[in-house]
């Protein structure tokens, strides 16, 4: 095995920083009378994992995290616009390297909607969907803890 050099470490570096993929993490959930919330959670297909999430989704070169946002949610569930009542920015950020190895920076986003609609799931992504109460919350609801401090967040916000 070949010792990795400053130089390697340095190109390796200056390489992945270069080439940051922006993610959006979308909590997206229901705007009922205070802890009456509903949360929408996504189980991604067996080749992904199998694991539930909140919506998550690469943003386009092109856009800011907000429009991608939006236009995650709206591909991976169906949501249209007129459901939409409220996006609020969770001041959450993750950096972290995906299961790729590529450098990730996620924010994450509160979508609220006027209620739960006919969820339609890419199946090339997930296998299924579920409306989760507020207080059935809890770490075990998803895989990742960022996934959970999102929620947590997003919960804490709709308390007021």
């Amino acid at each position: 095995m070949q010792k990795e050099t400053y130089k390697d470490r340095y190109l390796f570096h200056n390489r992945t920083m270069e080439s940051i993929t922006r993610k959006a993490q979308i909590v997206v959930a229901t705007a009922k009378p205070l802890r009456q919330n509903k949360f929408l959670l996504l189980k991604t297909n067996q080749e992904r994992g199998g694991f539930w999430q909140n919506c998550t989704g690469k943003i386009e070169d092109a856009e800011d995290f907000l429009t991608g946002a939006i236009r995650e949610v709206q591909e991976e569930t169906g949501l249209e616009n007129n459901n939409i009542l409220e996006v609020i920015d969770l001041g959450l950020e993750h950096h972290f390297l995906d299961r790729w190895k590529r450098n990730v920076h996620e924010k994450a986003y509160l979508i609220l909607v006027n209620k739960p609609w006919d969820v339609i799931i890419d199946h090339h992504e997930h296998q299924d969907f579920k409306w989760v109460d507020h207080n059935d919350l809890n770490p075990d609801c998803v895989k990742y803890i960022g996934n959970y401090e999102a929620l947590k967040i997003a919960s804490e916000r709709l308390k007021g």
